[in-house]
Formats: structure tokens, sequence, C-alpha cells
């Protein structure tokens, strides 16, 4: 009857750390990758400070919305912000919480617990009046 219950601790011991650390947030990536393009093709993405070009993929923090501006001359301006919300791994962080705490500092590093909730942008241009 010992050796039963030892087993069953030890299996409930390794399926809770298993479970608490399967979705901790310290452990995801720190950036996410976002895929612009534009109709027509060939316009300035300005996110962060930084410039790119269409079409083309932007590596950006998690856990904080961006903001992306994407012009070309003869056009208007397009402008487009990225909201975060809890990703899967976020979700984990909250289940693996309730066995024991550890997953909650995942949470709350901010890093990869959220996710943005588009990763592709198309901006289709339209041109001004002469």
């Amino acid at each position: 009857m010992k050796t039963l219950h030892r087993r069953f601790c030890r299996i409930t011991a390794s399926a809770t750390v298993a479970v608490a650390l399967a979705g901790c947030s310290l452990f995801a990536p720190k950036s996410e990758t976002v895929t612009v393009n534009s109709i027509p093709q060939g316009a300035d993405v300005w996110v962060g400070g930084k410039c790119f070009r269409t079409p083309c993929a932007v590596e950006l923090p998690c856990g904080e919305n961006a903001s992306l501006s994407i012009r070309k001359e003869g056009y208007h301006p397009y402008n487009k912000r990225l909201f975060v919300t809890l990703g899967s791994c976020g979700m984990m962080d909250v289940i693996g919480g309730c066995i024991c705490l550890v997953p909650f500092i995942g949470l709350a590093s901010n890093n990869g617990s959220h996710t943005f909730e588009e990763h592709a942008v198309v901006a289709v241009l339209v041109e001004k009046e002469p």
C-alpha cells in the first residue's frame, strides 16, 4: 500500500510540474512576425521608428500594441493599430497558475503570454485626386 501511495504521489507531482511549466510564458518567444502587404506594392511601412517596404515581414515585441503607417507617393496614408490579446501560452499560464503559482510569473512578464489578434495586414491604398 505504501508503494502504491508513493507512486501516486510521484505521478501527481510530475503531472503538476509538467502542466505548470507547459504554458509558462517565460519560455515563449519575445517577439512575433506580422506580414504586411499593400496594393499597390512598394509602399513604405513605418512601425516603431523603423521603415520597411511592402511586401515585408515585421518583427514586433509581444505584449504591447503596435501602430503601422503605410505610405506611398500619390496615395492617401493607411494607418493600422494592431492589438494584443491573451494567447494560447497565456491561457496555459492561467490554467497552470491555478495548480501552482509558477506560471503566473510568465503572465506578469507580459512577454510570450500575449499575441497579436492579426498576423497579416493588407492595405489597399487609395489614390489621391490630381
